[in-house]
């Protein structure tokens, strides 16, 4: 059986992309993307929710993340996630969870309107909070 773990981010970038290289000297951009949701505040109104996400980007892809994409731009990422366990310095495992940039696209403001309605009238219209209240543990 075959799995997946991809990822769709329509947002904005939270700052300009960090540029480094690999060892190899690769290019790798790495940067921030903010996506909004609603849930249900305590006494059961909808609020705004911002989600930020890490993305990272390695080769042609960091190459041309770094000469398009600025803090603030608008920005379609189609990756996958990546979770990957460390140590702190006081010796606690932490986990870290990134979204590997595969294919991404710089979107003028009239297509980020356009896109975010469609994506949200398509589907099941349950929020996060019913989702989870199906659970039974």
């Amino acid at each position: 059986m075959k799995t997946i773990a991809r990822v769709i981010l329509l947002g904005i970038v939270g700052n300009d992309p960090d540029c480094k290289q690999s060892k190899s000297g690769m290019p790798v951009v790495s940067f921030p993307v903010a996506t909004m949701t609603k849930r249900k505040s305590p006494n059961g109104d909808p609020v705004d929710v911002t989600l930020w996400h890490n993305v990272v980007a390695f080769g042609k892809q960091a190459d041309n993340i770094q000469k398009i994409v600025a803090k603030g731009s608008k920005i379609y990422i189609d990756g996958t996630i990546d979770y990957q366990e460390y140590q702190d310095n006081q010796g606690n495992k932490k986990m870290a969870t990134k979204i590997i940039c595969n294919d991404f696209s710089a979107v003028s403001k009239s297509e980020y309107q356009q896109s975010k309605a469609q994506l949200e009238s398509v589907g099941n219209k349950k929020t996060e909070d019913d989702f989870f209240s199906d659970i039974p543990f």
